[in-house]
């Protein structure tokens, strides 16, 4: 085996007997099993099947140009097993726990990122969508790690770069063949473009979790991509750090109201001009006064209508893309 190479982990290359997981059915290794007598007959044949020496495709023989890869993923099997896998295709490795340990220029230097969907309070795609708009990352190749595809959420891949989804439970061997095959494919134009628009990204903010529950899923249908918050001191932080297209929010909430809110918002040049809906079930004209005056963007009363929001988000960002 190549040697495995490292960089800021504090580890040691001494752990080499690292034991990949094997899948607990036929059915994760996501091969046709027409071809096949048995699951177990494609088991054996795929275990069997002599490992590539080479760093090429093995099919196409081209060869692995990548030359490094950074790989945000908690201590575990599959992380080793990913370690293993590039180090075997002689790739150098930074390895990391959280996206939090990273400096923000280190980002540039990765031609693979190997991460987790899940990234904290954040997804995967939602955190390289905001590395992407601050320039701290270009479109580049990335892998996401997951359960199941829905946690990878493919279709918001648009914009930042070539893709690739796997598994959480895999074997070695399908991890470098794969990994091997997918190198070597060339990023289309579609995948490097960085302006090309993603769903525009919306955050509710509301203390009432089924009310969340029901506008989040409602939302989504419609192709927005959602995050949420349940006070306005978590509301300030996920605008921060997401930048939200649009933000929903109610007035009543613990902590922090939503008029608090977005007065600290308009208080900061970085959030100034996210726009703000302020929503609320209160009929007196004072609340909508004191939203005006605080800097919404728009006032709605609940209860909402899905289309009126719909309709009102879409003329916001519209309106935003002519400024």
């Amino acid at each position: 085996m190549p040697h495995r190479h490292l960089k800021n982990t504090g580890l040691s290359d001494s752990g080499s007997n690292l034991q990949p997981l094997r899948p607990k059915s036929v059915d994760e290794l996501d091969i046709p099993s027409a071809d096949f007598h048995s699951s177990r007959d494609l088991l054996e044949k795929f275990l069997a099947t002599p490992l590539q020496t080479t760093y090429s495709s093995p099919s196409t023989g081209k060869k692995v140009t990548v030359k490094n890869a950074m790989v945000i993923m908690k201590p575990g099997e599959m992380r080793d097993s990913l370690v293993d896998a590039l180090a075997e295709l002689n790739l150098e490795v930074f390895l990391y726990d959280n996206f939090e340990m990273i400096f923000v220029s280190e980002y540039q230097k990765a031609e693979l990122i190997i991460l987790e969907s899940r990234q904290g309070d954040y997804h995967a795609v939602d955190l390289m969508r905001l590395l992407i708009r601050d320039e701290a990352l270009s479109p580049t190749r990335f892998v996401i790690i997951g359960r199941n595809p829905a946690d990878a959420r493919e279709h918001e891949w648009q914009g930042l770069g070539k893709g690739l989804f796997m598994r959480s439970r895999l074997p070695l061997p399908w991890i470098k063949r794969t990994l091997a095959e997918w190198l070597t494919e060339e990023m289309k134009p579609e995948e490097v473009n960085p302006s090309m628009q993603l769903q525009p990204l919306l955050l509710i903010v509301d203390d009432d979790r089924e009310f969340i529950e029901v506008f989040q899923e409602a939302l989504q249908l419609k192709l927005y991509r959602v995050i949420t918050a349940e006070n306005g001191a978590e509301a300030v932080k996920q605008v921060r750090k997401m930048k939200p297209d649009v933000v929903l929010m109610d007035v009543d909430m613990p902590e922090k109201s939503g008029f608090e809110a977005l007065r600290t918002l308009r208080a900061f040049k970085s959030t100034e001009r996210i726009p703000v809906i302020i929503m609320t079930a209160h009929q007196e004209n004072r609340f909508q006064h004191e939203a005006v005056q605080l800097g919404a963007t728009a006032f709605m009363q609940k209860p909402l209508d899905l289309n009126h929001v719909h309709d009102q988000i879409q003329h916001i960002i519209t309106a935003r893309e002519w400024e």
